[in-house]
């Protein structure tokens, strides 16, 4: 092998051969530059001379080049990015960048065989961003033009162009294709125990938004999710249940919302036009439905973004003559709840868009559409934000700190319904590596917040995640300090949702890089947390709690009531015996 390294104080270059138990050979040597080719045989190396000349020479196994001066590849009043070089068996291939990328054969001797290069045709039509271009020798001649891009929808995908031994130039394909990635989940409670969960199905230039319905015992209703849109490039979705339909929102370049029946059947033939605006979310309050997102427009200029929402009723009409500001600055991550006569949205707040620092805001949104002026929760910095009701208190959750400070820890704080403090702030999850993308809801006696996180890494840079959770009471008191895991393990774990099940139980979605075929993707998935059936709370599902189900009989008792039809009887008998351990 050969090891080139730059001295990282005053940039100098040094080489050294070491054979395959890593025993250097000869003497250490600083070589022209750090761009080497190798054939098995020999080298060849190449250089800039100012911006605008690339040269190349062979070189020794000692450094010593055939021609000091060097060969030149290429000149122009370009700068030379991306240098390359690898060998097919007869010629050296060296690939680079400018506002092009090309190709040229070197022989054995140092000969430039293809002055000025051969134009390599990236993209269809011709795209100038391109990155990590490089040429790589093949068997039986030539060479693979090897890069990326961003061409299709922001998706960053890997592509391929072959070179013949002539260096003539193939077609394109793209190389990093596989089954389609499926991340941001969000859930809704629906009719008779079923939940529904919503979430982005991406492929290049293909992405949808699904929705899969789950009956009472949690398992799927149908054999593939609901596809309820299908474009290019779309957002995240929401979903909210106002006791009638659903309403699924994403953001196509504008938000688009779709409303659809407990059975799956579509309310709405195409979707409803809401506002302009992306990063949408939803909730519903009685019919009504109100749905936040964040847009640049206010005021018209990229370096600002504000918070917005409009209502739509149950029958899928605006309510509001037009969307209405809620948050102004740099403002976007924004959730919304619904708390007893209103809704509840909260947001993270940037000074400036260059602003890493930020605080986490709120409005509460009335029925009527009027709203309070936004407030902050938090001036400490962070971001992320999600919020969960208990009757009387709010708790709001963050990730605190900027992604740019290398300690991100999940924060709470709980306010009361007139916007006055009922606590400081507190940690509920710190640990090394980050913790990310907190949510939050209600369950039984506790809020549980679920979050991504970074405990497990194995290097700084390691940026898989696992999930883990933690049980907060209504006074503020942590149940769980260490946190639990709900969800770890080594292919990364990431993107939580939360819904409650019943007292005790929730279900959390979250999306997994599954390796096993045909997937090798991230997948969605649900987790349970806590024992579905276990009314006694004693961590199984036994015959205390079949006496308790029995002595609940015929009532609305909410803890026995498993499927949620509003009375204890014969189908929640069958679940708890589905669930008994």
């Amino acid at each position: 092998f050969l090891l080139v390294a730059q001295d990282f104080f005053d940039g100098s270059l040094l080489a050294q051969r070491i054979d395959v138990n890593g025993v250097p050979i000869g003497n250490p040597f600083e070589p022209k530059s750090s761009v080497i080719g190798s054939s098995g045989d020999g080298y060849l190396v190449a250089w800039l001379t100012g911006n605008y000349v690339l040269k190349c020479s062979p070189m020794s196994a000692d450094g010593t080049l055939a021609a000091p001066n060097g060969a030149t590849i290429a000149s122009g009043p370009y700068v030379y990015q991306s240098v390359s070089i690898s060998h097919d068996g007869t010629n050296w291939f060296v690939g680079w960048t400018t506002n092009q990328a090309r190709a040229s054969r070197v022989s054995e001797a140092g000969a430039v065989l293809d002055p000025n290069g051969v134009l390599v045709p990236v993209g269809t039509p011709s795209t100038q961003n391109i990155y990590g271009f490089q040429v790589v020798g093949r068997l039986g001649g030539g060479a693979h033009a090897i890069y990326y891009d961003y061409r299709t929808s922001g998706d960053a995908n890997v592509f391929g162009i072959p070179l013949s031994a002539a260096n003539v130039p193939g077609a394109e394909s793209v190389v990093s294709t596989g089954t389609t990635t499926q991340v941001r989940p969000d859930f809704s409670e629906g009719p008779d125990g079923q939940v529904a969960l919503a979430f982005l199905s991406r492929a290049t230039g293909g992405d949808r938004i699904l929705v899969q319905l789950l009956d009472a015992s949690d398992q799927p209703m149908f054999p593939e999710p609901i596809v309820v849109a299908a474009g290019a490039s779309l957002g995240k979705p929401g979903i909210a249940w106002n006791g009638s339909t659903y309403m699924v929102v994403w953001s196509d370049g504008s938000v688009k919302g779709r409303r659809m029946l407990a059975d799956g059947a579509f309310v709405d033939a195409a979707p409803i036009a809401v506002m302009s605006g992306f990063d949408v979310d939803v909730a519903a309050l009685g019919e009504d439905f109100c749905v936040v997102c964040s847009d640049y427009s206010f005021p018209p200029n990229p370096q600002y973004i504000g918070v917005f929402e409009r209502r739509l009723s149950g029958g899928g009409a605006l309510l509001d003559a037009d969307r209405v500001l809620l948050g102004i600055s740099y403002a976007y991550n924004a959730r919304i709840h619904a708390i007893d006569d209103r809704w509840v949205a909260t947001w993270e707040r940037h000074p400036t868009h260059d602003d890493p620092q930020s605080t986490i805001q709120y409005s509460f949104i009335h029925a009527d559409g009027t709203h309070t002026p936004e407030a902050w929760v938090s001036t400490s910095s962070g971001g992320q934000p999600d919020v969960a009701f208990d009757g009387a208190k709010l708790l709001f959750v963050w990730r605190n700190n900027s992604l740019a400070n290398a300690n991100n820890y999940i924060a709470g704080r709980l306010l009361n319904l007139d916007g006055s403090v009922a606590s400081a702030n507190f940690t509920i999850a710190e640990a090394t590596g980050r913790q990310l993308r907190p949510t939050v809801c209600r369950n039984g006696d506790h809020f549980l917040c679920a979050w991504d996180d970074q405990r497990n890494q194995v290097a700084f840079y390691d940026e898989r995640t696992d999930v883990y959770g933690a049980r907060v009471t209504s006074s503020g008191t942590l149940l769980d300090p260490g946190a639990f895991p709900i969800s770890a393990g080594p292919n990364g774990e990431a993107s939580a949702a939360l819904v409650s099940r019943g007292p005790g139980h929730s279900l959390v979605a979250l999306t997994r890089f599954e390796l096993e075929q045909p997937f090798d993707s991230y997948r969605m998935g649900i987790v349970r947390v806590g024992v579905p059936g276990d009314l006694t709370g004693d961590g199984f599902v036994d015959g205390a709690d079949l006496g308790s189900l029995l002595g609940a009989w015929g009532t609305d008792d909410a803890v026995a009531d498993l499927d949620h039809d509003g009375t204890v009887g014969g189908s929640d008998l069958g679940m708890l015996l589905g669930f008994w351990t």
